[in-house]
């Protein structure tokens, strides 16, 4: 986490809040009064792994199977300045009122929300300007501590006489919802079916992080279907693991009507989206009823010290989807 850069929270209605605004030459240097924020340190909790682990009953050791990491715990102390006493407590508020648990914007994500953040790194393949856009997707964990003291309540002057306003220190805890750093941009990968004469398709799915990655694959008909269609089955293959989708249909598209649909290999779920304004929202909606329990294996895309990732895209009948487009953010430990 790079200090010297913004440092952005969620606040309760979806905007972005820099908890990082003032620079750090400006704490030592003699500019007057200061309002904004800074952040003095972060702490990365350590993430656990759970999993099976079983005494063995007749020799030394342990019998152990699958584990996973769990969440992890993220503290970061910053520091609150105000140029008046008004501005001074208006910004402490601010910040207390960003660490409600579960804001009503945030309801579908039970509270978890985005933590942005940049960090130094030599992969310029990756980042040419040598720093990574990362975040991490957190939920406060309470409300902040805060230490007030006799210089938040009293003006007082440094040797020019300038006014040095005010600051006080306020802790804040969040949760992670996952151990990993993700990227704050999603890679996109078209599966373009016109460009094949056959009805499969193989396309890589490249991953530079050291955690493996779930996509999304969003799947498209022509804009100028005007009596809908049925495509009546797709099949994807994930580092030798199938899920195949049965009768997905696209409802009559016309200037502001529009369908699509989603393969959510993380949630192992799939959506039909619909929007009724062009250019509006797709209102996604749980449709288990199309997932073909045959073939019922969500895989992931490997992590890059792990091997490539072929995506093998197969399709059924004689209409065959437009467009299909894999969506996914790359992580790291």
């Amino acid at each position: 986490m790079d200090f010297n850069l913004p440092i952005y929270l969620s606040n309760q209605s979806g905007g972005l809040l820099d908890i990082n605004s003032i620079a750090s030459s400006d704490l030592t240097s003699s500019l007057g009064p200061r309002s904004g924020y800074k952040v003095m340190a972060a702490s990365l909790g350590a993430s656990n792994a759970v999993g099976y682990v079983d005494k063995r009953a007749v020799d030394d050791g342990v019998d152990v199977g699958d584990a996973y990491l769990t969440g992890r715990q993220i503290d970061i102390q910053c520091a609150v300045f105000g140029s008046t006493l008004a501005d001074f407590h208006s910004k402490m508020q601010e910040l207390s009122d960003i660490m409600r648990i579960n804001p009503r914007f945030y309801d579908s994500s039970f509270g978890f929300r985005e933590m942005k953040f940049s960090q130094a790194t030599i992969d310029t393949a990756t980042y040419t300007n040598g720093v990574a856009p990362l975040r991490f997707v957190v939920r406060p964990m309470g409300t902040p501590n805060v230490v007030y003291n006799q210089a938040a309540s009293i003006d007082h002057s440094v040797s020019t006489s300038a006014t040095r306003g005010f600051s006080a220190t306020m802790n804040l805890s969040f949760m992670a919802r996952e151990p990993y750093r993700h990227r704050q941009t999603q890679r996109e990968i078209s599966i373009n079916v016109s460009s094949v004469s056959s009805s499969t398709a193989t396309t890589s799915l490249p991953n530079v992080g050291t955690a493996f990655a779930r996509p999304i694959v969003e799947i498209i008909h022509p804009s100028s279907t005007t009596a809908g269609v049925t495509v009546s089955s797709v099949t994807f293959v994930i580092d030798s693991k199938t899920v195949k989708v049965n009768n997905l249909v696209f409802d009559p598209t016309d200037t502001n009507n529009e369908t699509r649909w989603y393969v959510d290999f993380d949630a192992h779920a799939v959506y039909k989206g619909t929007r009724s304004v062009a250019g509006g929202v797709f209102v996604q909606t749980l449709r288990i009823d199309v997932l073909d329990l045959t073939f019922f294996q969500f895989g992931t895309i490997l992590a890059r010290d792990d091997g490539a990732t072929v995506l093998t895209t197969s399709w059924g009948g004689t209409v065959e989807p437009d467009l299909m487009t894999a969506k996914y953010y790359e992580s790291y430990y």
